[in-house]
């Protein structure tokens, strides 16, 4: 004996609602039963206005309102002004991006490394290119981080391996890192003057003046000074932090412990005058 039309309703209610249940405790699925839905819908709307001999498209857009609907838009433009931020982790990245978003729950990191939409696409070319950046290669969010870190830039009139690029604790050439050292001389407390790097000339290693190297680089001091601060503003705090161990005194350059060690006469001399004498004495 069959059950009643109610009793089957009832069930299919029931059914219904267990259904619901569960794809409510998984966002992706109930986005996905949605946008099934919607399609449905759709392709009902257009089929019943064929009927009246009209020929209609519908787009339909389902997506999850977490407040990361401009996670693209915002990360191309945090990037771009913030070069620094390209050299962060994935979860730095996207700590970053819930403050910048106001979101209530943290942006999800596997997010990053997900295809983006064309919408999204067609929005962030326009921010990186309006800096220079190439926006042809872009696929993920982890891309446009990748275009800022390597500094890809579009229409380069040479090679795209020949760059130089500044942060608070090293120096980029090409690609490659170098740190920063402190020279072996008395510090000025400018940086172009007191720092070096540690580069392979054949198969030994030499500290070579970075004022060397960016004069070889065609960079002025100028150019440098400018550079340099705003890599500092720029930087995270642990090459921050580097950067001021870097600074601090380094050895007095051995000459110059000579002249301060040697001894002044009291026979009326002067410091100049004794100076002087010492300097043309270690000349010789």
């Amino acid at each position: 004996m069959g059950g009643s039309p109610l009793g089957e309703y009832l069930e299919e209610e029931k059914l219904a609602a267990e259904v619901h249940r569960a794809l409510s405790s998984d966002p992706e699925m109930y986005i996905a039963a949605t946008r099934s839905n919607m399609e449905r819908t759709a392709l009902a709307a257009s089929s019943k206005a064929a009927e009246y001999g009209h020929s209609i498209s519908i787009k339909t857009a389902v997506y999850q309102n977490d407040g990361s609907y401009e996670w693209p838009t915002t990360l191309a433009r945090m990037v771009c002004e913030s070069p620094g931020l390209a050299h962060s982790k994935n979860a730095e990245i996207a700590r970053i991006l819930t403050g910048r978003l106001e979101m209530a729950k943290p942006f999800p990191v596997a997010k990053l490394s997900k295809p983006l939409s064309e919408a999204a696409k067609k929005m962030v070319r326009p921010i990186l290119a309006e800096h220079g950046y190439e926006t042809s290669d872009i696929t993920t969010g982890t891309d446009i981080v990748r275009i800022v870190r390597n500094n890809v830039r579009s229409g380069a009139a040479v090679p795209q391996t020949i760059t130089t690029k500044f942060y608070a604790d090293r120096i980029e050439l090409d690609g490659r890192s170098f740190q920063y050292r402190q020279r072996d001389r008395v510090p000025t407390g400018h940086a172009w003057h007191d720092l070096s790097l540690r580069l392979t000339i054949g198969v030994a290693g030499v500290d070579v003046p970075l004022a060397a190297v960016l004069k070889l680089r065609n960079i002025g001091i100028g150019e440098f000074i400018q550079a340099d601060e705003t890599a500092i503003a720029n930087g995270t705090a642990d090459e921050i932090a580097r950067r001021r161990q870097i600074n601090q005194v380094g050895r007095a350059h051995p000459t110059a412990l000579r002249l301060v060690q040697g001894t002044i006469p009291s026979d009326g001399e002067n410091v100049a005058a004794h100076a002087r004498r010492t300097w043309a004495t270690l000349a010789n």
